[in-house]
């Protein structure tokens, strides 16, 4: 006898079959507990979003950052608008940051590297004690001087309490160690203006921006920054908009967005620059300069004559009479570089060849200014690296921190930093990856990611940037400024001492009570450092200074560029950071590896570029994998 069944008793019979089956695979496996706030955080209502003010840290330009959280969890991350870097806008690394937070990559516990080579979990408390103890050793024998240390650019909190925490160890060997250091751009306005720093180049005011090599829509100093300057420079205004000339050898991205590419034989831009300097100097189409400068820039520049330009820099002699009166009648103007145009052994004169260029057309204070200058001009150089690689050769370092860095991926493998650290008895990583130089490691302890850590950051003179955690650590992580602290109490009573602060928290919020004292004395700490949270930092205009040509420009050598190989060999090797990967730094992000590159679309992938007419010569056929080897190393490609 068949029964009717309706509507309301078919969904009773179904809600019965879905509880059973729920109640059938409880006694499988165990589900994970959703138990509903009893008493809710203050700061979370179910449902609704809630925004954090932090700090960019995926490279060095320190761009401000809002982060959108839905309950507890962070769900997306935007620019912030109040932010002096970046003024609400956000690259791809910086939306890429989220799958730094929640990637399977991410390493979960303290790791021991045991008898057997391979590492093994072990707690916090004991991966302290065998910190504690290794560095308590070197203490009582003497040799804490052999305690090396490599971060990453850092400025603010954790910079300080770091470098404090090594000397009160016995130790001053602190590198600060990035991948893009912009040595040749220092050292050309140490020689230029004897100031060893990085200006801030005001490329919104340029009427002609000039850019030998630097890739400022990629990766060069600031992206995000000069990004939208180089909008507003070609935005209409006063019935005009703005002129960009590339010059560089490579179609970058900058060069594709550029009214004129100005194709030029690798390694040549020191030709170019002079010449221009030269037609200037010899048409009187500099401004008021002091007669004795003229007359010394006259001699430094005779042998550049436009035809002789021409011939070594494949650029028309007619072409670069053009470029030198365009760029002398702008008002202002703009030449920069340190990008491409420094990758070549004159990189250095390159640079103080432009200086003299922005000099003698009166740009130097107007669009090239001193003040605010860049964080990046205290990063080590690539010798003070390898005088690290060879005290590690040597035995002279007895135990190396490494914290944020990856200086096997990033050193060329003629550094020899990979053999030297064989030779290293205790290498300590704070990395939240595993990268190449953390596998070395003997003892891994890893670091919070930024989005779940206390700090600041400063990339530019009078912007103070302050990082918050926008949620609870997700891996049983600790953040290193906690582990110099707790380690501190642990090594002896004299480092307790010096270090009472029970949290990095309390210890940032200490020196920031010195920013407060100096920038707003007549607030409330409270309501400075509330306001500091809102807004993501606190940041006060820095002024200008005025420098002057250095006696030091006029004893240059200005050299042409050699290669390594011989005549049969002559292939001008041109490496270029990637505008998603930076330094490698963000290779497992599938974001990243899955954005095609602007120029060629390749995804997922490295590539090598090389002229159609010497492909085929050589039978390469696009898409093979091709091995590029120089003195420095090896790749395929």
């Amino acid at each position: 006898m068949t029964q009717q069944i309706n509507r309301r008793n078919f969904l009773k019979i179904l809600g019965v079959g879905g509880a059973a089956t729920a109640l059938v695979s409880c006694s499988v496996e165990p589900p994970e507990k959703l138990i509903p706030y009893l008493i809710p955080p203050e700061e979370i209502i179910p449902g609704v979003a809630t925004w954090y003010a932090t700090v960019c840290r995926e490279c060095p330009a320190g761009c401000g950052m809002l982060v959108r959280t839905r309950e507890g969890r962070a769900v997306k991350v935007e620019g912030n608008p109040s932010h002096p870097v970046n003024q609400g806008r956000l690259c791809a690394r910086g939306q890429a940051s989220l799958q730094g937070l929640y990637n399977p990559d991410r390493i979960r516990q303290p790791l021991l590297r045991g008898d057997s080579g391979q590492f093994q979990s072990i707690s916090w408390e004991e991966a302290e004690r065998l910190l504690v103890e290794r560095l308590a050793d070197l203490r009582r024998q003497g040799k804490a001087k052999g305690i090396a240390c490599v971060t990453p650019l850092l400025s603010g909190s954790l910079d300080h309490l770091i470098s404090t925490w090594l000397a009160a160890l016995g130790s001053k060997r602190r590198l600060t160690y990035e991948a893009f250091a912009y040595e040749p751009l220092k050292a050309a306005n140490r020689i230029a203006f004897g100031l060893d720093v990085i200006p801030s180049y005001d490329i919104g005011a340029a009427e002609l921006l000039l850019s030998f090599g630097a890739d400022f829509l990629e990766t060069w100093i600031s992206t995000v920054a000069y990004t939208s300057a180089f909008a507003t420079m070609r935005a209409y205004r006063d019935g005009r908009v703005g002129t960009a000339i590339y010059v560089g050898p490579r179609l970058s991205l900058t060069a594709a967005n550029t009214d004129q590419w100005v194709r030029i034989k690798p390694g040549t831009e020191l030709y170019l620059v002079m010449g221009m300097i030269h037609v200037i100097l010899k048409e009187q189409l500099a401004p008021s300069i002091p007669q004795k400068e003229v007359k010394q820039l006259k001699a430094l520049v005779k042998a550049y004559d436009p035809k002789v330009v021409a011939a070594v820099t494949e650029v028309p002699a007619g072409k670069v009479f053009r470029l030198a009166r365009m760029f002398a009648r702008a008002r202002p103007g703009l030449a920069i570089g340190g990008g491409v145009a420094a990758a070549s052994r004159n990189a250095t004169a390159t640079l103080v060849a432009i200086n003299l260029l922005n000099y003698v057309t009166g740009n130097v204070g107007r669009t090239v200014r001193f003040g605010p200058n860049a964080n990046p001009a205290k990063l080590a150089t690539y010798r003070d690296m390898l005088s690290l690689v060879k005290a590690m050769d040597k035995g002279e370092v007895q135990a190396l921190l490494l914290y944020g860095v990856n200086p096997l991926f990033t050193l060329p493998e003629a550094a020899g930093f990979r053999a030297a650290l064989k030779k290293t008895p205790f290498v300590v990583s704070f990395a939240p990856f595993m990268d190449e130089t953390t596998a070395e490691a003997n003892l891994i302890l890893p670091d919070h990611t930024p989005l779940e850590s206390w700090g600041d950051y400063s990339p530019w003179e009078g912007v103070h940037g302050l990082m918050q955690p926008v949620m609870r650590p997700v891996f049983k992580t600790k953040a290193v400024g906690d582990l110099l602290l707790s380690v501190a109490k642990r090594v002896d009573d004299r480092m307790a001492k010096e270090f009472p602060w029970p949290t990095f928290y309390e210890y940032a919020r200490d020196r920031w009570g010195e920013l407060h004292r100096r920038l707003a004395p007549m607030k409330e700490f409270e309501a400075f450092w509330e306001e500091a949270l809102r807004s993501g930092g606190i940041w006060k205009e820095a002024r200008a200074t005025p420098v002057r040509l250095s006696p030091e420009a006029f004893k240059m050598a200005f050299d042409p560029s050699e290669l390594d190989g011989g005549a049969a060999e002559a292939f001008h090797l041109l490496p270029f950071p990637s505008l998603v990967h930076y330094d490698g730094r963000g290779a497992n992000r599938p974001w990243l590896q899955e954005l095609p590159d602007p120029v060629t679309e390749i995804v997922w992938d490295s590539w090598l570029e090389i002229h159609p007419e010497a492909a085929k010569r050589m039978g390469i056929d696009e898409g093979e994998v091709i091995a590029v080897t120089s003195p420095h190393g090896a790749l395929e490609l």
